[in-house]
């Protein structure tokens, strides 16, 4: 349940890596376009101020190229944020998935110890069992021996006094 939930979300989140950096490709030749546009009005401002100072065109052409330059600033700074902002998502996804597998593992290792805890549990109250009911049967045939009271069985009952959890091979007393 919970495991698969997390394996499924992992699956979807390697799904998305190719088309995030294609996005991030995508990002960086845009970012590499703007800037290259930024240093050319840059350098457009530069040239116009050095070639003709104090002409009205001249510094009219001059602030035109300088807001340009400034509106393109803005669209960098602009995509950048959303550029980090997309990333961050991202990043809370990929820790999201990361959390939850975590915790479906250690859920899962919890139920484990507790399942061979039980088992255990099972196995020593079977164990138990067994050597009563084994006990029972020997106290049983011991029983029957003294009641029969027959010399017959005195080799019987010696070889279940001297090992009282294993039954003789024969039995020859009635129960």
């Amino acid at each position: 349940g919970v495991l698969e939930g997390s394996l499924s979300s992992q699956e979807r989140t390697l799904a998305v890596l190719p088309d995030v950096l294609e996005s991030l490709s995508s990002q960086e030749r845009t970012l590499a376009v703007l800037l290259e546009q930024a240093f050319r009005i840059k350098e457009e401002v530069s040239a116009g101020l050095q070639s003709a100072q104090g002409s009205v065109q001249v510094e009219a052409l001059s602030r035109k190229l300088l807001e340009n330059h400034i509106l393109t600033i803005t669209r960098i700074v602009k995509q950048l944020s959303m550029d980090i902002q997309a990333l961050e998502r991202q990043t809370a996804l990929r820790d999201s998935i990361t959390s939850g597998t975590t915790m479906a593992v250690q859920s899962l290792e919890q139920k484990n110890v507790a399942g061979i805890g039980d088992l255990r549990g099972r196995v020593a109250r079977y164990a138990h069992q067994a050597w009563v009911k084994q006990c029972m049967q020997t106290l049983r045939y011991c029983k029957a021996c003294i009641l029969s009271d027959s010399s017959s069985h005195s080799h019987n009952f010696q070889s279940v006094v001297a090992s009282p959890l294993t039954l003789p091979q024969t039995h020859t007393c009635a129960h």
